[in-house]
């Protein structure tokens, strides 16, 4: 199966980012519906973060968060330090929404 030539079980030129010895799983980069994202898929996480390869997603610095680590946490002490009535907490020195609330970003 697949999409690519296969040989005695051994899988030549697998495309679109399949790999893998039947052309079936997606190659060490890739991944998403297809295998057709990478974190290059998202601007290299911003400059905020670094790919973590074996799964194809960003890890961001702190500081950011996001799929492509583009969305930056304001820093905090306390939960008055975030503003936003009571609807955000001060949690591990990053301003985070309370259940039930999401960020505008």
């Amino acid at each position: 199966t697949g999409l690519g030539m296969t040989e005695v079980s051994n899988c030549m030129n697998c495309s679109g980012g399949y790999g893998g010895r039947h052309c079936d799983t997606c190659t060490f980069s890739q991944f998403g519906t297809s295998c057709s994202q990478n974190c290059t898929s998202y601007g290299t996480c911003s400059g905020h973060g670094r790919c973590k390869l074996d799964l194809g997603i960003c890890d961001c610095i702190n500081g950011w968060s996001g799929a492509a680590c583009s969305v930056q946490v304001k820093s905090c002490t306390f939960d008055a330090d975030c503003g936003n009535g009571n609807r955000s907490i001060c949690s591990a020195g990053q301003c985070q929404c309370r259940s039930g609330w999401t960020s505008a970003n």
